[in-house]
């Protein structure tokens, strides 16, 4: 079995948010589709949500809208060597430049009844709770999200876990919901 894991914003740091609400159409396209043609660069802040408690400053964010925001170096020290659809759009957070990742690697075979889904009326994904992938399901990305889902929710593989533990990024926090059956 290989762990999969949610990803979340570290308690402590910063949050980004946008600046203005113009960004909010392409950010429902968030995960779906490419988005690297029309996009324009966004500017954004870090805020603090701990009242009365110093934050830091983050490498890596967790947004609002399921997406996630990295510093350049995060971007050169976890992705390089990476080959998961992903794009990288820019932004920038309080003058320094950063990039939100559209995750365009999405994971079909879901173990249902080993699952714990959470799903709008309408039958789609929008949360897991916990998450076993099928062994049979298409190779996994290192960053993907669910076929299925309103993409909002990212996951990682151990490898990824890894790569941003290695690189000593700080905001993120990963919590394991569940396993790829690999050969069972």
């Amino acid at each position: 079995m290989m762990p999969i894991y949610s990803l979340w914003p570290a308690v402590g740091f910063k949050s980004i948010y946008f600046d203005d609400d113009a960004h909010l159409e392409a950010m429902r396209q968030l995960n779906v589709r490419r988005l690297a043609s029309g996009w324009r660069n966004i500017p954004a802040k870090a805020l603090s949500l701990d009242a009365g408690r110093k934050s830091d400053f983050p490498s890596v964010a967790v947004l609002n809208t399921g997406g996630l925001a990295v510093e350049e170096s995060f971007r050169r020290a976890v992705f390089e060597g990476i080959s998961a659809e992903l794009e990288f759009l820019p932004i920038t957070v309080e003058a320094r430049p950063w990039f939100i990742v559209n995750c365009l690697s999405s994971v079909a075979g879901i173990d249902e009844p080993n699952s714990k889904l959470m799903r709008s009326i309408d039958g789609e994904i929008y949360m897991a709770v916990k998450l076993t992938i099928n062994a049979n399901a298409e190779l996994i990305a290192p960053l993907f999200t669910l076929t299925g889902s309103n993409r909002a929710q990212i996951f990682c593989t151990q490898d990824f876990k890894n790569r941003v533990l290695k690189s000593g990024a700080r905001g993120l926090r990963f919590d394991q919901i569940g396993e790829i059956a690999i050969g069972t």
